[in-house]
């Protein structure tokens, strides 16, 4: 078994090993590769086994330590099973998901457990009660410094993507994350102490990375309790539970220009920004749910068709982003607890009995 930073990868025999170094040294004929551990024609003990896989644990490090290497095809293969390989799918393997607490929950799994069973699994570990479970999903970290986090698609493999951020310094790149927009919604599972717990822990990390804004992050952390807080979190409507995508090229700006779309329960907004994330002055479009109409992912796009009161047709958005999908969820997401909502409060009031 092969671990890199603590993350269990892959197991691998020596002959392996020593194959991808051979092919590896044919590749890139400049780069100092350190030698492998020896191989002995006895029998190890024990304690050399372990010395050796350490070695080759360190051997790996190295080399997935250099981005154009540890990103080669060579590696990647070789750090994942192929589908078709006999056996393969019922591998056991441990993969790490960072929880809202910053605490990490460790599962073993099939490697080719999808995430919908992965996150199956991590409802059960964590013992988070079923009412809660819609309102959570685990999501791919791109980047720690600023927040940003990919959900995961129901049928990718949660393992493969562990093994193809094997070269970060972090603990892991998946996490549980909430997925819900709506405040009347959230405030519904305030009653569960885990689920209450994990918002009051979001809600603290969304405010403090909040540029330009009010918020005044100190005071309300002593004066309010952990639902106190979350509702002052939700005062704060352009910020807490929005979700910001990396810019992308929009038909709707002239040469198919770059955006950055942002979007929460009130509203959908593109703001016009240059090639390298500049936002422009007074380039901003918002567009209320009312007015959205059909939206879908078709490759490489996403696209969504809106019509304002004062238009006769229809008229599409179309963005070109390989976070179509992430996109098509929140679009589904915000429009079905929207339509909930509405639902619940066309409810007639039960009479006193």
């Amino acid at each position: 078994m092969i671990f890199i930073i603590g993350r269990h990868l892959c197991s691998r025999r020596y002959r392996e090993f020593a194959s991808l170094h051979q092919q590896l040294k044919q590749e890139f004929p400049d780069f100092p590769f350190s030698p492998l551990p020896k191989k002995w024609p006895f029998k190890l003990s024990d304690q050399q086994l372990d010395a050796r896989r350490r070695g080759l644990e360190q051997y790996l490090d190295k080399i997935c330590s250099v981005r154009v290497v540890g990103d080669c095809d060579l590696v990647q293969e070789f750090l994942s099973a192929d589908v078709y390989e006999r056996d393969s799918i019922s591998i056991d393997v441990e993969i790490k998901i960072m929880l809202p607490d910053r605490s990490v929950t460790i599962l073993k799994i099939k490697r080719f457990s999808t995430t919908d069973k992965v996150y199956e699994a991590v409802v059960a570990k964590i013992n988070l009660p079923q009412q809660c479970a819609p309102f959570f999903y685990l999501f791919e970290i791109l980047d720690y410094t600023f927040g940003k986090e990919r959900k995961l698609r129901p049928i990718e493999y949660p393992h493969q993507i562990y093994v193809q951020n094997c070269c970060t310094a972090n603990t892991t790149c998946l996490c549980l994350r909430k997925f819900v927009f709506s405040p009347t919604i959230e405030n519904q599972i305030l009653k569960y102490p885990l689920a209450r717990d994990y918002l009051y822990r979001e809600a603290i990390d969304q405010l403090s990375r909040a540029e330009n804004s009010t918020v005044d992050q100190r005071s309300a952390l002593k004066t309010f309790d952990e639902i106190e807080y979350i509702k002052y979190a939700q005062t704060f409507t352009d910020i807490y539970n929005t979700i910001t995508f990396p810019l992308c090229p929009c038909s709707s700006r002239k040469d198919n220009g770059c955006v950055i779309l942002s979007l929460n329960s009130t509203r959908l907004r593109l703001h016009a920004c240059t090639d390298d994330g500049q936002l422009e002055t007074n380039q901003i479009a918002d567009f209320e749910w009312t007015i959205i109409g059909r939206y879908c992912v078709d490759e490489q796009y996403f696209i969504f068709e809106y019509k304002r009161s004062t238009m006769k047709v229809a008229k599409p958005v179309k963005l070109q982003t390989p976070f179509g999908q992430f996109m098509y969820d929140c679009f589904e997401c915000i429009l079905r607890e929207l339509q909930l909502t509405t639902n619940n409060n066309n409810k007639p009031d039960e009479p006193n009995v």
